[in-house]
């Protein structure tokens, strides 16, 4: 019964939008931030959701997610958002 982590995403429409994930610092479990925004974007898919809006990277603080998020050739906007398709 430990705490190892939670996301929130937000749905409204057909577009998801990822809001905020925490960790366990005491408990850090190998790649997780990545497990649960992945599993947010297939609970989206499978919602109904055509598109995931990621937010934006910060490739010096988290530079791991930062790679996930680009590994998933999303779309950049003007204000360093990233979003994907899910169709």
């Amino acid at each position: 019964n430990t705490f190892l982590g939670s996301i929130i995403i937000n749905i409204n429409d057909v577009t998801a939008t990822y809001l905020l994930a925490v960790n366990n610092s005491k408990r850090r479990t190998n790649f997780l931030s990545n497990i649960l925004l992945w599993e947010s974007i297939l609970y989206a898919k499978n919602a109904g959701c055509l598109f995931f809006d990621l937010g934006g990277i910060d490739r010096i603080k988290t530079p791991g997610i930062a790679s996930f998020k680009l590994g998933l050739n999303p779309k950049l906007h003007e204000d360093n958002k990233l979003t994907i398709t899910l169709i």
